[in-house]
C-alpha cells in the first residue's frame, strides 16, 4: 500500500522549465552493444564489434493554461531533461535530441515528446 507514494514521476524539467506529466516517464540509459563482426563468408566467430546505442526518455506532457508547448520545441536543438521520481530517483539527460516530432493532441490537452541522448544520468535514491 505504501509503495504507490513511491511510485509515479514527482517533477519533470526540460531546460529548466517545469512540465506537469502524467506521472510515467519511459526511458533506457546508454548502453555498449556488441554483436559478431561479419565478414564477405558471414559472421567471424569470437569477433565482436561495439556498437553504442543512445538512452531514451520518453514522457507525456499535460498541458497547463498560459505554456506554449510548440514554441519550448520549435527553435532548441538540445534539450536538458531533469525527471525526479517519488521514490527520490533522478533522472538527467545531457544534450538530448527530439527523436521525433512532439506529438500535440487537443482533446487529450497533451504532448508526448521522445529524447534520445548518449549521456543519460540515472542517480538512484538510497535506502
Amino acid at each position: 500500500m505504501a509503495s504507490q507514494f513511491l511510485q509515479g514521476v514527482e517533477s519533470a524539467y526540460i531546460n529548466g522549465i517545469a512540465v506537469p506529466t502524467t506521472e510515467e516517464v519511459t526511458y533506457t540509459v546508454p548502453q555498449t552493444l556488441y554483436d559478431y563482426a561479419e565478414s564477405n563468408q558471414g559472421p567471424l566467430e569470437d569477433v565482436l564489434k561495439w556498437n553504442k546505442e543512445a538512452g531514451t526518455i520518453n514522457m507525456t506532457i499535460v498541458h497547463t493554461k498560459g505554456m506554449s508547448y510548440v514554441d519550448m520545441f520549435k527553435d532548441n536543438n538540445f534539450f536538458e531533461v531533469v525527471v525526479n521520481s517519488r521514490s527520490g530517483d533522478t533522472l538527467i539527460g545531457h544534450n538530448c535530441i527530439l527523436t521525433e516530432n512532439p506529438n500535440h493532441s487537443s482533446v487529450a490537452a497533451t504532448t508526448e515528446v521522445r529524447f534520445k541522448s548518449m549521456n543519460v544520468e540515472l542517480d538512484l535514491a538510497s535506502n
